[in-house]
């Protein structure tokens, strides 16, 4: 074998070598992407669910909703902020029983909006927050979303424009 030969067949070697490391990093590469999407999936039910499950942030659990945190409630037909029966424990239930706060329905009775990826009826979960608060005025926003279990996602459905009063 000439050296020529030898030089192409070390070429031929080594480039046979790169091109299976190159394949190998695609392999992990892609099982990554899968990996990733498959972790971003569960954070999309993870994050669809907190944001319906958010109990301690809910309306009627602040001393001042949407002052220092959003907050975060189910809406009746008319747009007013209510609490779920089914969601809330017999201790909150009693709580508010003794607040005489009317504004607890049942699930079922609570505002809804489609979805717009999978076209699911789903509750309608208001997002309340403090934007600016100087001496000059404060300001306040209202957020309109729908948590969708099923598309793994949440999705803002419309905003109020900022106000410069509570709304």
């Amino acid at each position: 074998m000439s050296t020529s030969e030898m030089n192409q067949q070390l070429w031929n070697e080594q480039l046979q070598g790169l091109i299976a490391k190159k394949l190998e990093q695609r392999r992990k590469t892609e099982e990554l992407a899968a990996q990733f999407e498959e972790e971003k999936e569960i954070l999309g039910r993870y994050e669809a669910l907190s944001m319906i499950l958010m109990h301690d942030r809910l309306w009627q659990n602040q001393h001042d909703p949407g002052k220092s945190a959003p907050a975060y409630s189910f809406l009746s037909g008319t747009f007013v902020p209510v609490c779920v029966k089914e969601l809330l424990t017999p201790e909150d239930q009693q709580r508010l029983a003794e607040k005489g706060y009317p504004r607890v329905i049942q699930f079922a009775d609570v505002q809804k909006h489609e979805c717009p990826n999978c076209h699911s009826s789903l509750p309608v979960i208001q997002e309340y927050e403090q934007t600016e608060d100087s001496p000059d005025g404060d300001e306040w926003r209202k957020r309109f979303y729908v948590a969708c279990v099923d598309c793994c996602g949440v999705y803002k459905v419309f905003e109020d424009q900022e106000r410069d009063s509570r709304f």
